[in-house]
This record gives structure tokens, sequence and C-alpha cells, in this order.
């Protein structure tokens, strides 16, 4: 929308320039009372000032042409019936016209028309300056596009005047029937679209309302083109600085050096110096001075906003590198773990293998939260699903909303894990009809806040304390939760019942 907005900000400058030169011409004696020799004499020797132009005329109130140049064959039937003549004739304003083949020159123009009023105030003719469309097409050209981007300009028909890229392909063709909608719309915007050259664009767009009005203007960015700030700002500079001096060379020949040179030389010296590495350089412009100064401080809070993204990008970057190792370290101890596990005959891929899977999903939980916490009923059906068939059957799940930090979430994923695969193998869940009921509660104890939890199984088989020293499943449960909490077991006939406290106020860095 920017790229569109000062696109059009820049063909509101030629256009009123001409404007502008049109009205002047008008009040002159030998214009204004169509006086053919003088008249013809003045144009012809403003000719070579203005390039722009490939024709300026004098009509008569019969749209006969009187006076002007180039001084060429002039067809006989005049210009009564041209949509510009009679617009300018009523409105007695300055009329922006559309893509029209000239008369005189034969080339594609735009033209601008004003009503000329004689001393009394009658209306005696019209004074028209032919815009040249391919003068046009090269300022475009100058002012230049990012790659795989479009900049349009079209009347108030649609019809294109201006293009680049492709200008010799589209210019005098129509805007396609599905975005003629955009000429109309009620404010600038903007929307994604194919453009007729086959390029997925984001398209900035300028309405026949706004300036300059009664003409369109569009800016796209192509979606598969890489974004590169310092060159497009950079683009943007130059192109505004080679628009800016032929607007202004148009309008003030001689006042044009001392208001814009030397505020957009400190801009684009500016520019080099920060792509050169000066991440400090600035433009120093004052928004609200001027269009050059409204510039220059855009321009400026561009480069901030580039040297925070590349700042928080470095943070972020050193935030993964902190997370990854702390969770390689996990999985080297839980492989260290799992590998010293004396179990005669069995393999040990699947124990860990399932260890992994169960940090792997309290992780995913975690990432959905930014690692900031992770809700514990969420974390809890992570554990059991990919274990336990009939959940809602097998595993009653009791208690409050809990946030968990991360390092007492991965703690009580791997506890809840090592619970589940013993209640699998030995407990009620190998059972048909044992079943599992986990509660907590949130309780305060010395100032500060406590997660208590009860795990107890129920209408499983009879299970008996074990005679020698604890398992490695209930090492690994006690490890899990040391620094974070603690556990105790109680081998209860009718089913394991182990006891969880986890201190929420401190949380261990992940």
């Amino acid at each position: 929308m920017r790229s569109a907005l000062q696109g059009a900000f820049e063909l509101d400058r030629i256009i009123s320039d001409v404007k502008i030169l049109i009205a002047t011409v008008s009040h002159v004696p030998d214009v204004r009372d169509l006086n053919d020799a003088g008249c013809s004499s003045y144009l012809a020797a403003l000719r070579s000032d203005l390039p722009n132009l490939n024709a300026l005329v004098v009509l008569d109130s019969t749209g006969h042409l009187r006076c002007g140049f180039p001084p060429t064959h002039v067809p006989e039937e005049g210009f009564a019936e041209r949509p510009y003549f009679r617009d300018a004739l009523q409105s007695g304003k300055p009329v922006i016209g559309e893509y029209t083949i000239g008369k005189i020159s034969g080339r594609p123009v735009l033209p601008i028309a004003l009503a000329i009023k004689d001393q009394a105030g009658n209306t005696n003719g019209v004074i028209v300056a032919s815009l040249d469309l391919s003068w046009l097409g090269d300022m475009l050209q100058q002012r230049g596009v990012p790659p795989g981007g479009s900049l349009t300009v079209a009347d108030r028909n649609g019809v294109i005047i201006a293009r680049q890229p492709f200008s010799d392909r589209f210019v005098g063709t129509r805007i396609p029937t599905p975005y003629l909608r955009l000429l109309t719309a009620q404010q600038p915007g903007w929307e994604e679209v194919t453009s007729q050259d086959g390029t997925r664009r984001v398209l900035g767009y300028v309405p026949l309302s706004a300036p300059p009005v009664g003409l369109y203007v569009s800016a796209g960015l192509s979606t598969d083109a890489s974004y590169r700030a310092v060159k497009d700002a950079t683009r943007i500079g130059v192109a505004l600085v080679i628009s800016g001096a032929l607007a202004t060379l148009l309008a003030t020949w001689t006042m044009g050096s001392r208001v814009f040179v030397r505020p957009i030389e400190q801009i684009t010296q500016s520019l080099r110096m920060w792509r050169s590495g000066d991440r400090l350089a600035r433009t120093r412009q004052v928004a609200g001075n001027g269009e050059i100064g409204n510039l220059g401080a855009e321009l400026d809070r561009l480069m901030d906003e580039i040297d925070r993204s590349q700042e928080q990008q470095g943070l972020l970057a050193g935030e993964l590198e902190h997370r990854v190792k702390n969770t390689l370290a996990t999985v080297h101890a839980l492989a260290v773990s799992t590998m010293n596990k004396e179990i005669a005959g069995k393999e040990l891929l699947p124990d860990f293998l399932a260890r992994i899977g169960a940090l792997a999903r309290t992780h995913e939980v975690l990432t959905r939260e930014r690692w900031e916490a992770a809700d514990l009923h969420k974390l809890l059906i992570g554990v059991f699903q990919p274990l336990v068939g009939n959940l809602d059957l097998r595993v009653g799940l009791i208690g409050p909303d809990v946030e968990l930090p991360p390092a007492e979430a991965l703690a009580l994923t791997m506890v809840v894990h090592e619970l589940c695969t013993n209640a699998l193998k030995y407990g009620s869940l190998g059972s048909p009809n044992g079943r599992v009921e986990l509660t907590w509660a949130i309780v305060r104890r010395n100032a500060g806040r406590l997660l208590e939890m009860t795990w107890r199984e129920k209408d499983g088989p009879a299970i008996q304390p074990p005679s020698g020293k604890a398992g490695f499943g209930t090492r690994m449960i006690e490890r899990a939760l040391r620094g974070s909490g603690s556990v105790a077991i109680e081998f209860d006939p009718s089913g394991l019942i182990c006891r969880i406290e986890i201190a929420l106020e401190k949380s261990a860095e992940i």
C-alpha cells in the first residue's frame, strides 16, 4: 500500500504541474483571446521546455484547433467529439481525460484539458495538454520496481496508460474484469491477486477517488520474491530522487536544487552507510517537515524495525540452542538409565522408545504453549493415550486446572509413564477390569504452593512389596522428581498407591 501511495503521490505531482501549466497559459492574452498568430508563436516557444508533452493546443468552443504545437496537419472534423473536450466545457475545471490516440501526434496520450474564459468570464475555448505516455512509461522505468513486482496506472475506464514491467505488452489494454471493482473502492487498500503476467502478488491500490483523482494506481510485490528491506528502501529513495527532481523542474525550475537535492543526498548517503554495516546511520529527517522529511523519517523507522527484528532473531536462536542442548541431555540420561537396566533376555529398545515418546508428547504440549507452562490434564492424556485402550473407562483423572512449569512437566511425565508401564505389566491395567484413579489438588505449605497427587490402582491383582532392593522403575520414579518434589510408594495388597508432591513456586530452567 505504501508503494502504491508513493506512486500515486508522484503521479499527482506530475498531473498537478500540467494543470498549473495550462491554467497559467490560459490567462495569456493571445491565448485567452484566441489570437491565432500570437498564440501559435507563444506556444511554440514553450515546446523545448515541455518534454513531457507531445502536444499543447487551443481549441475554440466548436472544437476546432486554433493554435498550438506540433505544427502538423489537423483533421477538419476537429475535437468536439472527444469526451475530455465536452467535460472541460461543462465543468470549468481542469479535467483528466482517458487513454487516447492523439489526432495530431498519432501516439498514445493522456489529455488534460481546461476551459478558457475571456475577459468577460465567458467560455470561448479549451486548452488541451497531451501527456506523452511514452515519457510517463520512462518515468516508471526509472523509478524501478522490486524483483517480481509491478506498478500500474490506469484511466477512469480501466485502460492501462503506464505499466512496469512489460509496458509494451499492457499499455492500451484494459484491467481484467474481476479487478475493475478496485477502481471504485472507497479508499486505498490491498489484496492478494494473480496479475495479468501470471505472477502471484500482494497488490496495494489507490482508487479513482483518491489523488490524483481520475487515475488508478496499483503496486504489486511478488509473494515468491525474497524481502530485502534495505534494497527496497534504497530503490524507493532513488526513485523519489528521480521523480521528485523531474516534478520539481516542471514547477519550480530555480528553487529545486536548494529545496530537495541536499536532503535527498543525505538520505541516500545514510542508506549507503547502513547497507555497508553502519547500523547507527540514520537520515535524521523530521516527520512533518515536507515530503522529503516524511520520507526520511519513514526510512529511519524502517531501519529501526529491521534492527529490532534482527536482535530478536538472535535472542530466539540462543534460546533454541539452549533448549536443544537440555533436551539432548535428557535423552542421554534416559538412554543411560534404560541401558543399565538388568533384564535378562528382553529387548531394551521398546522401553527406551516408549520413554522418548512420552518426552516428545510433553515437548509438543510445551511448544504449543511457547514453553511457558503445560496444562496438567493435557499432559496426562498425552501419556495415557498411547498405552491404555478405553481410556475413559480404565483411567480416572480428577483435579483442578493446573499449569505446570516446563521442568516439572517433563519430570512428572516420566513418573506417570513409569507408573503406567508398571501397571500394565504387573498391576491393575494388566487386568481386564482393573483401573487407575489419579487425583490431585493444590495446597499451601510454608508460604508455598504444592501440587499433591495420588496414584491409586483398583480391581487388579494382589501385589506384594519387593523382597530385595527397589526395582528399576521405582528408582527412576524417585530420580525423576529429585530437585522438583518427592514421591512415596505404598505396596497395598489391593493395589499400588503412589503419592507425589511437586513444588509449584520453584521452576527449573529448561
